[in-house]
């Protein structure tokens, strides 16, 4: 029983990939000395969504004037953002069938609804956001004032995505214009049923074997 209950534990690691092709999610590189405007998180693209170049990002471990409730989740730095967008390609690539999975921790400066988007995409490119950012799926949610809180986006990928490059967007409302403050970026791929299955069924077979 025991042995069992290890193989299923590493087949159930290997469905689900977490962090799968995020670079720097944590928002931990490079290291600041202290939290300042316009200093930019490694990995990640920055792009003003204001429509009058009046957005606003920053960076690094917490400000000491921060409420408490405003603090990393993850590490000792985190971002924040005000009508600005962040996003990055990550190393994955759709397969159809697949399950994609994006989590991000968010805490927002005032009560304001729909705040938070989070977008997933798909690029043939690497080096470019498909679409200028309009998302094959995509989700608008309130951030706590209190605490960190954490929210999720998911999609399964059609044979039309197949071979796209994942790219992850987060995005402060532009209409709202209320700073948001966000950290430990993740994606999960787990893989199609019919996957699922073999694998489960080759641990049960694999567990006996070694009976």
């Amino acid at each position: 029983m025991r042995r069992f209950v290890i193989v299923l534990a590493i087949s159930i690691s290997i469905m689900a990939a977490a962090n799968a092709g995020i670079t720097n999610g944590s928002f931990e590189s490079p290291t600041y000395g202290s939290w300042g405007a316009w200093q930019q998180a490694s990995g990640w693209n920055y792009m003003d969504v204001s429509g009058w170049g009046g957005g606003y990002y920053g960076g690094g471990p917490a400000h000491p004037s921060y409420p408490a409730a405003w603090q990393p989740q993850d590490g000792s730095q985190y971002i924040a953002i005000r009508s600005y967008a962040v996003w990055q390609t990550t190393d994955v690539q759709f397969e159809a069938g697949k399950t994609y999975t994006i989590g991000v921790w968010s805490v927002q400066e005032n009560p304001r609804s729909y705040n938070l988007g989070i977008n997933i995409a798909g690029s043939t490119d690497p080096l470019v956001l498909a679409n200028g950012g309009d998302a094959i799926t995509g989700i608008a949610v309130e951030p706590s004032t209190s605490s960190m809180g954490y929210f999720e986006l998911s999609y399964t990928a059609t044979a039309a995505d197949a071979g796209k490059w994942v790219q992850v967007v987060f995005y402060e409302n532009p209409n709202i214009n209320s700073g948001l403050w966000l950290d430990n970026a993740t994606l999960t791929v787990i893989p199609e049923p019919a996957t699922m299955i073999s694998l489960l069924v080759g641990s049960i077979f694999l567990a006996r074997r070694k009976k």
